[in-house]
């Protein structure tokens, strides 16, 4: 693949990482890694590259298989669910639509959010201690500190030697959380980019955060009197050249404004692209236009809008992000259709409204802009309503608002699951002791309950078979189908056969016939009108999930959180998740909880205790690997609480097997009874 360069040539990339940049203004043959030679936009191999894949998906999207994508199995899977899901809609809506929109979110690790890594706190004490001699406070202080103390307060008042960044000043370590003595500013203000790493903030007295320039930067006399220090501490390591740089910016040049809009546009990451150019194939020639929305922007309307998010609560925020990224998508079209197209022109767009932030600072001295140049355009409306004057548009922000307010109060959503065969290891290969009852040998031959052996076997999916006892009774079994006959099976279908003989013998059943030959994990199912997933030979889990409102969410959250853990809230909580488990499609998972006969003995509970059983309380039903059971002993209830075995025994008459399309919207019922 070959490019025009600006000396004539055309060039491909390995012309470029052997001779260097044929563009540069520095100096000729300026070298260039593979990186950049991909996303330097006057060479252009990035766009030519993206040109040549949509025309090939253009030819072949609709033949090619999930294994034909490029990417991990984790990449592929995830583009054919998408592409699976808009299929279906599409069908269902019986024409394609006017726009798609692309949100792709980070998974963030729970065990680590909100924590800085034993990394990062190494790190600091390995730079401090340069300054053992001369600032022993300071060295004392990081040594006394621990790496689960260092919150942001923390580690930006060791970043910066204990000292205000604006004005060198010491701070009080004890009143780090004191909101009116100390601030934390961004230094590039999130009008421009929401930029919220600790390269971008600054932990400094109130007073110093209200010293701006037109542009919201750092004023030239702070400027002037801090960058000596600013300097000791980029030479000791304890801030990076990112951060140098944005504290000794005098003005936002062209170049890094576009850098500031791109970046809250553009999706680099190859399953957006990917996903963007199999779209296109299959709807582009109708009209379709498909469009990336950065996942940070319905995060900053969330926080800009006061909408509530808790992931424990449930997993309705999926759909409800993938909603706030159209909204998002069809105001940007409105307000501003180049923004995609062309961001340079956009980047004199964001200057002015800066501008106009600034001069709103200098008046009021409350930092503005805190959601970013897109969402807090969003968040104005473009039309006076008193007057009823249109100086922009018709946008009506607080209209607008208040509808995706009441959308995200619906409690309906499909909420939809991938069965999967599971593989991997045979079985747990640590051996266990006699006397926790083995049910594999160690070896063929010997006896497991008497020289130890294996725990249980992994299964890879489940059968059903019918089965007659001693006295000719016909029953219905539910067993697992171990990963380690996966093999045999797949070279012999008949071998499973032989499997379930030997189980219902084991029994002491007589085979009669299998009534399911395969029951993948995490296959919905419904017993007496209860909806649950199967997940084990035994076990059963919960497949509906609790509908909340947003008020019900902002307690939940503000529980989960920490925020607000008060008496009242938990029950208020409480009730909540007595009074949605009631409404909801698990009617096995209520009788089992009883949470509404014991809400008095939750009432007596310290708060504490309240907490903890709140939160195992939402776990359990969001039916995940997490989800185990609960000792109620303390209100009262069952000590393995939200334990669902209705087919140990025997797989109950009314037993239906529910087979759903991709979005949950269809499905099919198949009975298994005798």
């Amino acid at each position: 693949m070959r490019v025009d360069a600006q000396n004539g040539r055309r060039v491909s990339i390995m012309d470029v990482l052997r001779e260097g940049n044929p563009n540069s203004t520095h100096h000729a043959g300026e070298a260039m890694v593979l990186m950049e030679v991909l996303h330097d936009e006057d060479l252009g191999f990035q766009k030519a590259i993206d040109a040549a894949n949509r025309a090939y998906y253009g030819e072949h999207a609709r033949d090619m298989g999930v294994n034909d994508l490029p990417g991990s199995p984790a990449i592929r899977r995830s583009l054919n669910q998408a592409i699976r899901i808009v299929d279906e809609i599409v069908r269902v809506a019986g024409h394609a639509p006017d726009n798609i929109f692309i949100e792709v979110t980070r998974d963030d690790d729970e065990k680590n959010k909100g924590k800085r890594t034993k990394r990062r706190y190494d790190h600091l004490k390995e730079a401090l201690e340069a300054f053992k001699r001369d600032d022993p406070k300071i060295w004392d202080e990081i040594s006394a500190a621990s790496p689960a103390d260092l919150d942001e307060r923390l580690t930006l008042y060791f970043m910066q030697r204990g000292k205000c960044l604006y004005s060198g000043r010491p701070i009080d370590i004890n009143q780090l959380p004191n909101a009116g003595l100390y601030e934390v500013d961004h230094i590039i203000p999130r009008a421009y980019i929401k930029d919220d790493s600790l390269e971008n903030k600054a932990l400094v007295y109130r007073e110093e955060n209200q010293r701006k320039t037109d542009e919201l930067l750092i004023d030239e006399k702070v400027r002037r009197r801090m960058a000596p220090w600013w300097r000791v501490l980029h030479d000791a390591d304890l801030i990076g050249d990112k951060k140098f740089n944005n504290l000794m910016r005098s003005r936002i040049t062209e170049g890094a404004m576009k850098g500031f809009v791109a970046r809250q546009l553009v999706e680099t990451s190859q399953m957006v692209k990917l996903a963007q150019s199999l779209l296109e194939a299959r709807y582009a020639d109708q009209g379709t236009r498909i469009i990336p929305v950065k996942a940070s922007m319905s995060h900053n309307l969330r926080e800009a809008a006061n909408l509530v998010k808790c992931r424990e609560a449930n997993d309705f925020h999926h759909a409800h992000d993938a909603y706030l990224a159209c909204r998002i998508g069809l105001f940007i079209q409105m307000r501003h259709p180049g923004i995609y197209d062309n961001p340079i022109g956009y980047a004199r767009v964001v200057k002015d409204y800066v501008s106009s932030q600034a001069k709103l600072f200098n008046r009021t001295h409350q930092m503005p802009g805190s959601a970013g140049f897109v969402v807090n355009s969003f968040m104005t409306s473009g039309f006076d309503k008193e007057t009823g004057e249109i100086f922009q548009d018709q946008w009506d922000a607080e209209t607008e608002v208040e509808s995706i307010r009441k959308a995200l109060d619906y409690r309906q959503c499909y909420i939809s699951r991938m069965p999967y065969i599971d593989t991997g290891a045979f079985w747990n290969a640590n051996p266990i002791a006699k006397r926790k009852c083995p049910k594999l040998p160690l070896k063929d031959g010997l006896d497991p309950l008497r020289f130890g052996g294996y725990d249980n076997k992994t299964a890879a999916y489940f059968a059903i078979f019918e089965a007659v006892d001693k006295r000719n009774k016909r029953v219905l079994k539910l067993v697992q189908v171990p990963v380690f006959i996966l093999e045999p099976i797949g070279k012999d279908p008949s071998y499973l056969d032989e499997y379930l003989k030997g189980v219902a013998a084991s029994q002491n059943l007589s085979l009669v016939s299998i009534r399911a030959r395969r029951l993948l994990k995490d296959q919905l199912v419904e017993i007496d009108g209860s909806r649950l997933l199967v997940t084990g030979g035994e076990e059963m889990k919960d497949a509906s999930q609790l509908a909340f409102s947003l008020s019900e969410m902002k307690v939940l959250n503000g529980i989960v959180s920490g925020a607000a853990a008060d008496g009242e809230a938990l029950t208020t909580a409480y009730a909540a998740i007595a009074t949605r488990l009631k409404a909801s499609s698990c009617s096995m998972m209520d009788a089992s909880l009883s949470l509404e006969s014991h809400a008095s003995s939750f009432a007596n509970l310290p708060d504490d205790e309240k907490k903890s059983l709140i939160e195992k309380l939402l776990l359990i039903c969001r039916g995940n690997k997490k989800s185990l059971p609960i000792n109620l002993s303390s209100i009262g209830g069952a000590k393995m609480a939200g334990r669902l075995r209705p087919a140990r025994y025997s797989v109950p008459d009314n037993f239906f097997i529910i087979d759903q399309s991709v979005t949950g919207m269809f499905e099919r019922r198949t009975r298994v009874g005798l």
